[in-house]
């Protein structure tokens, strides 16, 4: 009879400390730009510049990491949290905030001002290049780069 409560009571710990590990891993605030430094900084036309010629090296290599971006405001989306920033011909980068974040900075947040942010890169599109007879490829696809959780760069 004691080795079944031996065995329960080691059950009951176990299950104990798997519950506060879950809670924690389940309450953990997401990595946000705010909370680290970036490991690069880029002019938003030299990043461009950088993914135009080689998306799928550089995209590997800063994915889900911060890096920081300054430029010229596009487009400021107070509705979405976001700036636009130029990257050139055809060519943007989306920066998402923290609503509060935005809402700290928005008196900073200037459309043809330059401003430095930092942010975690997650992507981009309009990079690939297609051989194909499509007429339609004769239009010029916009490129965009996307950051997410950014920070205004100090």
């Amino acid at each position: 009879m004691k080795k079944w409560k031996k065995i329960l009571l080691s059950l009951f710990f176990v299950g104990i400390a798997s519950a506060g590990i879950i809670l924690y891993l389940a309450t953990k605030k997401p990595a946000t730009a705010e909370d680290s430094k970036p490991i690069a900084e880029f002019s938003a036309v030299n990043f461009i510049s950088k993914l135009d010629s080689s998306h799928q090296i550089i995209s590997a290599r800063y994915m889900d990491k911060n890096i920081s971006i300054e430029g010229n405001i596009k487009e400021v989306n107070a509705a979405q949290y976001s700036l636009v920033f130029d990257g050139g011909a055809d060519a943007i980068i989306t920066c998402t905030f923290d609503s509060a974040i935005f809402s700290k900075n928005s008196n900073q947040f200037i459309p043809g001002k330059s401003t430095k942010v930092k942010g975690i890169y997650f992507g981009c599109d309009g990079f690939e290049k297609t051989e194909s007879d499509d007429l339609m490829d004769l239009l010029p696809q916009q490129k965009t780069a996307m950051l997410k959780t950014c920070a205004v760069h100090e």
